[in-house]
């Protein structure tokens, strides 16, 4: 499975990271993990200032770019962390929390698609107009050209940096995924391979991950 993108994407300066995860266990025991991880969060960030966290900054100001208010509709990794800073972290399975706590970490938005769900390989474009996604909460998403997505043969899996599809996400039958970190510009090539090396060894420690291939940023 190859991820390829657009050439327009890159003229957005939008860039990416992905790898490939196979034997998880969506239900272990990821619970000492995350306490352990969300402790170190708090120690570490302050929630009054992350506002002016420069990776924070970076991805509230895309969203701006493309008419989504980031005070509403938060991104993944800032809105992960707030919930580790508050201390009512999401706890879905042990595969999605391990690489949640990698996203809060980084502060990195990490799609987690169900490998033997995609079809075909990756493509990151331009949304066409009209195109419809259906979001992880089933909510209908009706996009535009303003919007960047990440598709399969089928459509959209999602859209870059902040909304997942239902039709590939984890589930209790997992085995295997596809991480795909999502970098805009400001942000580093070298710091979504940093969260995906974490996120890697998160599933690993969390939710049994057998092996992951390399990272590759297309």
């Amino acid at each position: 499975m190859r991820v390829e993108v657009d050439p327009e994407v890159n003229d957005r300066g939008l860039r990416y990271a992905y790898v490939r995860v196979e034997g998880v266990d969506p239900g272990a025991d990821a619970s000492e993990l995350v306490d352990r991880v969300t402790a170190r969060l708090r120690e570490r960030f302050d929630l009054d200032d992350l506002k002016d966290d420069p990776i924070v900054r970076a991805y509230r100001d895309y969203l701006w770019s493309i008419d989504v208010d980031p005070t509403k509709v938060r991104p993944a990794g800032e809105a992960l962390l707030r919930r580790a800073l508050r201390g009512n972290f999401p706890r879905i399975n042990a595969v999605v929390d391990s690489y949640n706590l990698a996203s809060a970490e980084y502060r990195v938005p990490i799609s987690c698609f169900d490998a033997d769900k995609l079809t075909g390989d990756l493509i990151i474009r331009p949304a066409e107009n009209g195109e419809v996604m259906v979001d992880i909460a089933g909510e209908r998403m009706e996009l535009d050209d303003r919007f960047v997505v990440v598709a399969d043969e089928d459509g959209p899996v999602s859209v870059s940096p902040y909304r997942d599809a239902r039709r590939t996400a984890v589930t209790d039958e997992t085995e295997r995924v596809l991480l795909l970190a999502h970098g805009v510009p400001g942000v580093e090539v070298e710091h979504l391979v940093e969260a995906l090396k974490t996120a890697v060894r998160y599933l690993r420690e969390g939710a049994g991950a057998e092996s992951a291939s390399r990272i590759i940023t297309p």
